[in-house]
């Protein structure tokens, strides 16, 4: 029940982005064989400074799972490793690779549905990022949001968890 009211307070207060918008940034796939209903966002690309090195962000849920993935090109990323997050009002947040060890980039947050943790990533919605930070065991890659990306990210999370029907 408290869930449900902070869900409700959320979308009653923060609400910036309308179904149209919501077709633009997330879709829906629908798994025949498993029987499971999926949305995801769209990725949000993200150049660094010297527009060497990118990082790719998106987020997925199905009744399972929330699961945040991270692309950072074709560097190694380990168990444990971390995205920090710094957002407008300067508050922060971390995550953390539950993935196993690989050398393409790829960076995973697995939350299963129900668990407190979904509430946390609840606050990536509630939230304009100004800098995402990727660190590993050997590099460290930082990017800065445009306003209009953060803007876009944190709508498309909030369309993750919103009642309407993705054609």
């Amino acid at each position: 029940m408290k869930r449900l009211l902070l869900l409700l307070l959320l979308f009653a207060f923060t609400k910036g982005y309308s179904q149209a918008d919501c077709k633009k940034w997330v879709f829906e796939k629908y798994d025949i064989v498993t029987d499971v209903k999926m949305r995801q966002t769209k990725d949000i690309i993200l150049a660094t400074n010297n527009k060497k090195e990118s990082l790719g962000i998106s987020c997925v849920k199905n009744r399972y799972n929330t699961m945040i993935f991270v692309d950072a090109g074709n560097i190694c990323i380990d168990d444990g490793d971390a995205v920090h997050f710094l957002f407008r009002d300067g508050t922060r947040a971390s995550i953390y690779n539950d993935d196993s060890f690989n050398c393409n980039g790829s960076f995973l947050r697995r939350i299963k549905s129900f668990e407190r943790e979904e509430e946390e990533f609840l606050f990536l919605s509630s939230k304009e990022i100004n800098i995402m930070r990727l660190e590993t065991k050997t590099k460290s890659i930082e990017v800065k949001l445009t306003e209009k990306q953060s803007l876009m990210f944190m709508n498309s999370v909030k369309c993750l968890f919103d009642d309407w029907k993705l054609e």
